[in-house]
């Protein structure tokens, strides 16, 4: 038996059309990923002074110092809203 026959085929096509939205939002995401690996964190910040922060949030930011967004996002209890006011205090993107 051949390894793809024509009903495999339009099963795979239909799978494909099923999960093709989930499948393209998670490119995007992927994309936003590598994107913030891009961006830097000021080298002097002081977490303390970020007042949209959490204080457990300015803890670990200052006891970690990650050098961009992404690795700021790998810190285990950061939320989504702690990497996005973060994001508003860095403008420079690394080369």
């Amino acid at each position: 038996m051949a390894p793809w026959t024509a009903e495999k085929a339009r099963d795979q096509r239909e799978l494909q059309r099923s999960y093709a939205g989930f499948i393209s939002r998670e490119n995007a995401a992927a994309a936003r990923l590598r994107e913030s690996e891009l961006v830097e964190l000021p080298e002097g910040l002081d977490y303390a002074t970020v007042g949209a922060l959490g204080h457990e949030a300015r803890q670990k930011l200052a006891r970690v110092r990650p050098r961009t967004i992404g690795q700021a996002g790998r810190i285990p209890g950061l939320t989504p809203a702690d990497l996005q006011i973060l994001w508003t205090r860095s403008v420079r993107p690394r080369s």
